[in-house]
Formats: structure tokens, sequence, C-alpha cells
């Protein structure tokens, strides 16, 4: 299942369908961090069981999570670091899990190489996690890995397909820099709402991207686009 995912946002999909399976739990988190190519990216399963104000409190006091970014090879709970008293009083827990009713975390920081993490994270109402699960999610890495390098693979192939345009092209000087950028997105199968959140764009600005590269390029669809910058 893992190993399927065609593209970042699939492959966030994915392993939250694997959290779910392996991890007892109410909130699912995969986040991706470190990535020079795309901003801090953040799923969550269920996907609106976060309030904004919430969201923005995980992030604002991440500090306060033990288990954040700490790269251990094994799954550890916020349970086994601090006391129930300990996590009670930080401004984490007052101003995030504890709005959600959540009271520990399963957490592993799956290593993508280059600075980039991915941290999986299982939460629930009440403290402890089995055993078994903490080898489950622990075996989870090694499939996000692999996956992940394969998304990077496909990745370069297509920035290279974008990048190689011959002189002869239509598209080789009239595209800008950021145009090429989102035409890399669009190869990788991204909806315009996923492209603004990997670029830190809005919706609106990736669609009038995409209508400046339709019109140099003599196309009508995302289709057309791949289709002319594949024939050069």
């Amino acid at each position: 299942m893992v190993h399927s995912a065609p593209s970042l946002h699939a492959l966030a999909a994915h392993m939250l369908h694997a959290l779910r399976l392996v991890v007892s739990g109410d909130i699912r988190v995969a986040d991706f961090s470190g990535i020079a190519e795309i901003r801090a990216y953040t799923a969550y399963d269920p996907a609106r069981v976060i309030p904004t104000e919430v969201n923005a409190a995980v992030h604002r006091y991440l500090a306060d999570n033990p288990l954040y970014r700490q790269r251990r090879a094994q799954a550890t709970s916020i349970s086994d670091l601090l006391t129930h008293r300990q996590w009670q009083r930080t401004a984490l827990y007052r101003e995030a899990y504890a709005q959600v009713g959540q009271q520990d975390g399963l957490a592993l920081d799956v290593d993508l190489g280059h600075g980039g993490m991915l941290t999986l994270n299982v939460t629930r109402a009440s403290r402890g996690y089995t055993a078994a699960e903490r080898t489950a999610l622990t075996l989870l890495g090694p499939h996000a890995q692999a996956q992940w390098r394969r998304l990077c693979l496909q990745q370069r192939e297509r920035m290279a397909a974008v990048n190689s345009l011959s002189p002869a092209s239509p598209a080789a000087d009239v595209l800008s820099a950021r145009e090429r950028e989102v035409l890399q997105w669009v190869a990788n199968g991204s909806t315009n709402t996923q492209i603004a959140e990997m670029l830190g764009l809005k919706a609106g600005t990736v669609k009038r991207h995409l209508e400046n590269i339709y019109r140099k390029l003599g196309v009508v669809s995302r289709q057309d686009a791949l289709a002319r910058i594949r024939a050069h």
C-alpha cells in the first residue's frame, strides 16, 4: 500500500491509512519538514479534526514536545519521557492536545535525507501504548523511506524533462522559473491546491501561473501542456 503512493500527498494519505491499521488512536499525523523543495506539510486523519487555532498552537509550541525531531530509531511516546503532571504543565498540552481531548502521542521520526524528516504520530485520549503498537509503527519507517526515494527519483526525472527543453522549443525561453516549477508539480500529478501548499502560494496564484503557461505554450489544458513539453 505504502509503496504504491504516486506523489507526496498520496504518500501522506497512505501513511495515515497505515497508521490507522497498526496503532489504535484518535488522531493520526504525517508531518513533512526540512525539505528544501517544499514548505512544511502536515496531513491529519481525520482530515478536519484539528481546528485552525489548535493546529497553529501545535506548531507554535513544538519545542514542548519531547518527541519532535529527536531522530529516535524506535517509536516513542510522550508518556515514556514525561510524567502526566509534567506533560500537563506544558503550553503544547494546554493549548493543543487538551483542546481536542488528547493525552498522549506515539511518534516516529523517519529520516528522508538532506535534512528532510517525516514525523508519524498517533495520539489518543489515554496514556500508554503496547509493545506491538510500538513495533508496528517502527516498522513503517523503512517503507516510508523507500517510497520517498522513489518519489524523489520520479521528481528529478520530471524536473529534467521540464528543464531540458530544446532551444527550438517555443517553451524554452518563454516560461519563467516559477512557471517551470509549477509545471513540474503538474507533471507530478498535484492539484492547484496541493501545488499552492507546497510552494507557499494561493491557489488563485497557481491558477494564474497555469493560465500563463497555457497561453505561452499555445495549449488549453494541463494534459496538453505536458504533452507539448514531452514532444520536445
